[in-house]
């Protein structure tokens, strides 16, 4: 649908994005509005281009009376400019929690190029935060299926991340047993898309094997087929708590 024009109070222009050369009309949810360039939005985003193809064939007007509404703060719409407006290989310093919010405006606009650039923002930025921020950020991850953000995120999820969520101490948890860790890890994984839960547990599975000592001695009459699996099984219960290598095994497409 073509954005139509919002019933609000009097618009700021914005401080920098007001260019009279750049044709476009955006308005944030705070009436705040942006003149953009027409071709940048173009090649950064498939939800523009179409809408332009769309609005050429037609009657539409976009003006500064007849802005391009977005449901996003002038704060989220002024990073997302921005990220599209320089080269690939630089990343701004932007808020987490805002980034966040840049991802969605990123997957709501089909703007691939920046959402890539995104991603690379957001895992760096969780990474500089205390522990709970790598897991918050598997979790977003998992809200809009992103899988490739979900692996990126893997490289954050060291032994001491890992152990706070076994031990209960993410936010998310209340009333557990600090030495339940198998049942922490079952709690926190329930906040996972299902196919994401099965594939969770599926590399953690994997990369216990990995790690498991293959035996050739024989034990009270057992073979050394026995052991090892009895190993790898004494492995599983442990828990595997380094999961910075797992991000490649990661693949919840497998389950669903």
């Amino acid at each position: 649908m073509i954005p139509q024009k919002r019933k609000s109070a009097s618009i700021t222009y914005h401080v920098f994005y007001n260019h009279p050369e750049d044709t476009v009309a955006i308005r944030s949810n705070d009436n705040i509005l942006f003149k953009t360039n027409r071709g940048r939005l173009v090649r950064a985003s498939t939800f523009f281009s179409d809408m332009f193809d769309v609005c050429d064939s037609s009657a539409f007007t976009n003006n500064d009376d007849h802005p391009i509404d977005l449901e996003f703060s002038a704060k989220v719409i002024t990073a997302y400019l921005d990220i599209i407006s320089i080269s690939g290989s630089h990343q701004l310093e932007v808020d987490y929690y805002l980034l966040k919010q840049v991802y969605e405006l990123c997957s709501f606009t089909i703007s691939t190029k920046a959402l890539n650039s995104v991603r690379k923002m957001l895992v760096r930025s969780a990474g500089y935060k205390k522990v709970n921020e790598p897991w918050d950020l598997f979790d977003f991850a998992s809200d809009f299926n992103d899988v490739k953000l979900a692996q990126m995120t893997f490289s954050l999820l060291t032994p001491s991340a890992v152990s706070e969520v076994l031990c209960g101490k993410h936010r998310v948890f209340t009333g557990i047993d600090p030495k339940d860790e198998r049942g922490n890890l079952l709690m926190w994984s329930k906040r996972l898309r299902p196919s994401w839960q099965i594939a969770l547990f599926h590399t953690l599975i994997q990369s216990d094997r990995a790690v498991t000592p293959r035996m050739s001695i024989v034990r009270k009459g057992r073979s050394s087929r026995d052991v090892a699996c009895q190993s790898t099984k004494d492995q599983i219960i442990s828990i595997q708590k380094d999961w910075t290598k797992m991000g490649d095994r990661f693949n919840p497409t497998e389950f669903e």
